[in-house]
């Protein structure tokens, strides 16, 4: 499995539910990327022009959001804030086959932060700050059974 999260480290993501947990985020992210068990990777939106992440966008997010019905265009604002105001995590489970997940992303009236997606890779992993995804996982007021990040196969 390999984690490759976009953001930029000139300036903070913009304050919105999207970017909820973030701070936590990063934590769980070198948290992981120092347990050796998931191949992690960033990419600095500081250094990239605006054609870049765009490009970034519909090679990575939009691929994964079409996989699972995700919307993820009004996070993303079609491709011009992709890891620039609204960083993005995309996992990939067997790089050959391309991006299977990207966060943030909504399901309905759900919202998946990456700060969700980190907390349960983790717990799923057995790594300390892990743990089950919060409310964000309610939808039509009925609490839904997360699917697993990891597939050990």
């Amino acid at each position: 499995m390999k984690l490759h999260i976009w953001y930029n480290s000139d300036r903070p993501p913009v304050p919105d539910r999207a970017n909820a947990g973030w701070d936590e985020a990063l934590a769980l992210w070198q948290q992981l990327a120092d347990s050796g068990k998931i191949e992690c990777e960033v990419t600095d939106a500081a250094s990239l022009s605006v054609d870049q992440r765009r490009d970034g966008c519909f090679a990575t997010a939009a691929i994964a959001a079409a996989l699972h019905h995700y919307e993820v265009s009004w996070l993303f604002t079609r491709g011009w804030s992709f890891g620039e105001q609204v960083p993005a995590l995309v996992v990939y489970e067997r790089e050959k086959y391309g991006p299977c997940h990207v966060y943030p992303h909504a399901e309905g009236h759900r919202l998946v932060t990456i700060y969700d997606a980190l907390r349960q890779l983790a717990a799923e992993l057995g790594l300390e700050g892990g743990g089950l995804i919060g409310s964000t996982f309610f939808y039509g007021g009925r609490k839904e059974q997360p699917m697993p990040l990891w597939d050990p196969r």
